[in-house]
């Protein structure tokens, strides 16, 4: 993709989160519609259920998938919780290999996992 009638800051800035996301940007980027939450549902695990969720909202916010975990504004994690009802943000690994894995999983359970961001790479 052409990158050259962009600023180097604009450069840097492309496919990350830059700052925390505005409430109105929350309300309309962040929101997961009756359908999400059809699909997400399906999901076994608080873990993938957000995992989920914060890959199909950032890239409707970035126009790319997260491949950093860690990156993700508090607030984002949060809005999720609260739509998703699971308590704690915390059960996300910030590790990006696997983007889902719980964080109390076991060596046996991590080996299952498979890596989210490289099936969702285009």
């Amino acid at each position: 993709m052409p990158v050259g009638f962009l600023t180097q800051e604009q450069r840097d800035g492309f496919g990350r989160y830059v700052g925390q996301p505005s409430r109105e940007e929350l309300e309309r980027y962040f929101h997961l519609s009756d359908d999400d939450h059809k699909t997400i549902g399906s999901l076994r695990g608080d873990h993938n259920r957000l995992g989920y969720a914060t890959q199909l909202t950032t890239v409707r916010y970035l126009g790319t998938f997260c491949d950093e975990f860690s990156s993700v504004p508090q607030i984002v994690l949060h809005s999720l919780c609260r739509q998703l009802a699971i308590p704690d943000s915390g059960v996300v690994s910030p590790n990006p290999r696997f983007f889902c894995q719980p964080r109390s999983s076991s060596a046996t359970n991590s080996s299952r996992l498979m890596s989210l961001p490289s099936l969702w790479k285009v």
